[in-house]
């Protein structure tokens, strides 16, 4: 199967485009190394990549409709995953418009080059964030998550709906997924895995929002799992569905502080991997 994946350059699409290669699928990687972090890290992503002969990559823009049409015509992939995206809730709130012309339209551009080669399954990736606090727990993905809270999950919602009007009208065949709190190596430096591993090998106090009192739980899913539900969803797909992954079990901040801090580091990352964020092993924290 060839497979369009967009924001090949980031923590999930990177990682998302290793599983469908070693599984012996082709990829066209698409991405346009957003400064939102650093770009190292994206490069990072792709050399993990670039070995593969299947894997071919185009640096682009969402914004860039023309550019989107001509490679879909040229590659006409199987399957559009549709990963890249403006995340984060609290920059959302900072750079507002950012995220309408990339999430919302941004998305659309995608949509619409996909419609125009055919009926390539597509599975664009969401976020839980888009229920709000309103939504009765535990979520269902019928409801109406239509109070957002930050412009982040408002533009998700609306990608949503652009999905699904897709879908209706042209029979391209969607499924959104909704994500929530993913982790594991290659992960974003902005995330809370990544700013507390860097906390501890520091020696600087962890940081807890919400005063670190009535929040102080949070499910985590590992992305090698999260991975594989996209997969078996570009094979197994009805049109115009919303999946929510989440974890199974919730991780309690009070319990993780707990824990020393080489055994954190051993659950979120891998050795080599936080030594090459860190310049450390985690040998050298128990020598």
């Amino acid at each position: 199967m060839r497979v369009f994946v967009t924001g090949a350059a980031g923590f999930i699409g990177s990682r998302l485009s290793k599983a469908l290669l070693e599984r012996g699928d082709q990829v066209i990687g698409f991405d346009n190394f957003d400064p939102y972090y650093a770009r190292e890290h994206k490069v990072r992503h792709l050399d993990d990549l670039r070995d593969s002969s299947a894997f071919e990559f185009i640096e682009g823009s969402l914004h860039d409709a023309e550019l989107l049409r001509t490679e879909f015509e040229k590659w006409r992939p199987d399957a559009v995953a549709h990963m890249a995206a403006m995340a984060a809730v609290r920059y959302s709130v900072q750079h507002p418009l950012r995220y309408g012309e990339t999430n919302v339209q941004g998305s659309a551009h995608v949509l619409d080059a996909a419609r125009h080669i055919g009926k390539p399954t597509c599975v664009l990736a969401s976020t839980g964030s888009v229920y709000g606090t309103s939504t009765p727990i535990p979520f269902q993905e019928d409801a109406n998550a239509d109070r957002p809270l930050a412009p982040y999950p408002a533009s998700k919602r609306a990608m949503e709906l652009f999905a699904y009007s897709y879908a209706h009208l042209w029979k391209l065949p969607t499924t959104v997924v909704r994500f929530f709190n993913v982790y594991g190596p290659h992960g974003r430096p902005d995330m809370m895995p990544w700013q507390w591993t860097r906390q501890i090998l520091v020696g600087e106090p962890l940081t807890l929002y919400a005063a670190g009192i009535a929040l102080c739980a949070r499910g985590l899913l590992r992305l090698s799992s999260w991975c594989r539900g996209p997969i078996v969803l570009a094979q197994l797909i009805e049109l115009g569905v919303a999946w929510s992954f989440r974890g199974g079990e919730t991780t309690w901040v009070a319990i993780l502080l707990a824990i020393p801090a080489v055994v954190v580091l051993a659950v979120i990352f891998s050795p080599a991997t936080t030594q090459a964020l860190y310049g450390r092993r985690l040998s050298d924290e128990t020598s």
